[in-house]
């Protein structure tokens, strides 16, 4: 059956089967380092790969590969100076793959799935336990086979495992063998890993653990790759392939921490910071030639791993980065952009009084607001004056330095109503000092706290 992540026998866990789909076709072998290192780290939990599963991965591979031999050969007949990648058999992809996941650490165990050939091809021709047509072909030998090593392994071993599959045909498999012994399933790689390693949201440790790396940006931003990418309407027609993203390092600001969790192998997080990036390959709406431009104050989500016993930024493994380029003026009521800006005070370790529901006390912006809050053992003090009319300000004291930050209308969209479709004016948010920004400005005051440091956590 599929348990939850909060199920207590996860607690017995000491095998994590993988099943091919869960990867949509090849490995993602950053993914699968990362919970090969977790279960060295770990010591208990092996990381279980049937034969089969890695000849399905190479046979996707080897699928890839035959078709950047064409791309190339291609490029070769229109003058370019391109290598042929060479000649590679299926099998030729899967005995390297293998080696190369062989290679990734010391839990990881090659189930072999030959003892199990017989009775996988019964399942197959006789349509039993994952056996099943599709079209006027019987299917499910390979399932077969691995399944049913990956539980003869368990029951050698004398330990219950957790497979990892994203195909309803496994639980179904189980299900018509009887087995009452089949193990825990769960569909997501990720899910698995925090549910066997029992991710909890971090102590205050942790989580000064974490902000002790997150302040090391240029350490953690240096070589950074970008996973994904939001860039704007100015970039909407940037190709999807052959764009670069290279993060200026030096430019980061820390802005945020968000989800600190830690096990018994690391405590891991996910870091906000405001950096320019410089894309290359850009083509803009106006100029569809592709051409470098930097986004600036664009808006990274860092998913960093720091192993636990290490306190040292160099130790540290970035998960994935996101990137959002900015946007000015995303909000259509100048009371949205206070509760974003309220919103992302959480995302401030040691910050006290941040409440849901949006800024307290500023129904009428017209009217004078001061809220306090604590931040460490110091306390924010903001101030907020409404105009009325367009626009708010307001000013953040704290530790005796002071940042404003101001509300304004930045021009007109368009909207529908029952009247058909309108104009209506939307606005967005200016940090004033030096320098003064615009982009992204809701984290202007988190970016403030950090600079000025908070006692106790970032000094």
């Amino acid at each position: 059956m599929h348990n939850d992540a909060e199920s207590p026998d996860y607690a017995s866990v000491r095998a994590i089967a993988l099943d091919a789909n869960i990867f949509k076709s090849a490995p993602g072998l950053s993914a699968l380092s990362s919970l090969v290192e977790r279960a060295d780290t770990h010591g208990r939990v092996e990381v279980w790969i049937a034969d089969t599963v890695i000849w399905e991965w190479g046979q996707h591979l080897h699928e890839t590969h035959n078709a950047l031999r064409a791309a190339a050969k291609k490029l070769r007949s229109a003058g370019l100076s391109v290598k042929d990648p060479g000649d590679l058999s299926a099998q030729d992809v899967a005995r390297q793959l293998r080696e190369r996941i062989s290679a990734l650490g010391r839990s990881v165990r090659i189930v072999d799935t030959s003892p199990f050939a017989h009775e996988a091809l019964r399942d197959q021709i006789l349509l039993e336990g994952p056996g099943k047509r599709k079209g006027d072909v019987k299917t499910g030998a390979a399932d077969s086979a691995h399944l049913r090593a990956y539980h003869a392994q368990a029951r050698s071993q004398e330990v219950s495992y957790l497979l990892v599959s994203a195909d309803a045909d496994a639980l179904m498999a189980h299900e018509r063998w009887g087995d009452e012994t089949r193990p825990s399933i769960m569909k997501s790689l990720i899910k698995a890993a925090e549910a066997v390693f029992h991710s909890v949201p971090s102590d205050a440790a942790g989580v000064q653990l974490a902000l002790t790396i997150a302040c090391d940006a240029f350490e953690l931003l240096n070589d950074v790759s970008i996973g994904g990418a939001e860039l704007g309407y100015t970039l909407d027609h940037a190709p999807e392939d052959g764009l670069s993203m290279e993060v200026d390092a030096k430019s980061a600001r820390l802005v945020g921490l968000a989800q600190t969790k830690q096990d018994s192998t690391a405590v891991t997080f996910t870091a906000l910071y405001l950096a320019d990036v410089k894309v290359v390959g850009a083509a803009f709406n106006w100029s569809p030639v592709p051409q470098e431009v930097t986004v600036s104050n664009a808006l990274l989500r860092v998913q960093i791993s720091i192993p636990q016993g290490s306190t040292s930024s160099k130790d540290a493994v970035v998960i994935n980065c996101d990137m959002t380029a900015p946007t000015v003026g995303p909000w259509s009521a100048p009371r949205e952009a206070l509760d974003e800006i309220w919103a992302t005070l959480s995302l401030i370790p040691g910050a006290t009084g941040v409440t849901d529901g949006g800024w307290p006390g500023a129904h009428d912006l017209s009217l004078l607001s001061k809220v306090t809050i604590r931040v460490g053992d110091e306390e924010l003090v903001l101030d907020l004056m409404g105009s009325g009319f367009h626009a708010w300000e307001l000013t953040c004291a704290y530790r005796g330095q002071e940042q404003r930050l101001l509300c304004y209308e930045v021009g007109e969209g368009y909207a529908d109503s029952e009247n058909g479709t309108v104009t209506v004016p939307f606005y967005g948010v200016a940090v004033l000092g030096t320098p003064e920004w615009s982009e992204h400005g809701e984290y202007g005051l988190n970016q403030f706290l950090f600079r000025v440091g908070i006692p106790g956590l970032t000094q």
